[in-house]
């Protein structure tokens, strides 16, 4: 008897850990190969203060944002409208990212990663994000048969895009 009370005071002795994170710039990289090398399409926002609270190392919070897709910055107006019109920008001009159930893990963080681009709607359960230097990276691979996209082709099939896209998705945060 004399352990059960024991521990029951120490149970209420101990408040849970709290902690926060406070995401202060997302940014999302979609690349690729083509016949004539790489790409990179790029979109970031800066200046946030998206805070997420932890408790226990489980956070009840849901980070969430939208995408304007004609945003995505590739290196010149070529790539970007061509970039554009293959992720069918003016159909679909929004592009939504949600990370949900977030919890820390021996070698960083997992969460349910909620993807809605070009009307599809994705979940990558246990998606897995890195935390270093103040950031969290986590990277996945799509393919164009996922999103019910065909890889565009130039110059009558000369220039070709692989099937395989890779998709950055890094939250830089203060503590």
């Amino acid at each position: 008897m004399r352990i059960l009370w024991l521990l029951l005071i120490l149970q209420f002795n101990f408040p849970p850990k709290h902690d926060k994170l406070v995401i202060i710039e997302k940014e999302i990289t979609v690349s690729g190969n083509t016949s004539l090398g790489k790409f990179e399409c790029d979109y970031n926002v800066k200046g946030l203060k998206d805070t997420l609270f932890f408790i226990n190392d489980k956070s009840t919070d849901t980070f969430f944002f939208d995408i304007v897709v004609s945003d995505f910055t590739c290196g010149n107006f070529l790539l970007n409208s061509d970039f554009r019109r293959t992720i069918k920008a003016k159909e679909y001009p929004q592009a939504y990212v949600k990370v949900v159930n977030l919890r820390r893990v021996k070698n960083g963080y997992i969460c349910d990663l909620h993807l809605d681009l070009v009307g599809k709607k994705l979940l990558f359960k246990n998606f897995q994000l890195s935390s270093a230097n103040g950031e969290l990276r986590g990277n996945l691979t799509l393919d164009f048969e996922t999103l019910a996209l065909a890889p565009p082709t130039k110059l009558g099939g000369l220039v070709k895009v692989d099937q395989v896209l890779s998709l950055s998705l890094s939250l830089k945060y203060a503590n």
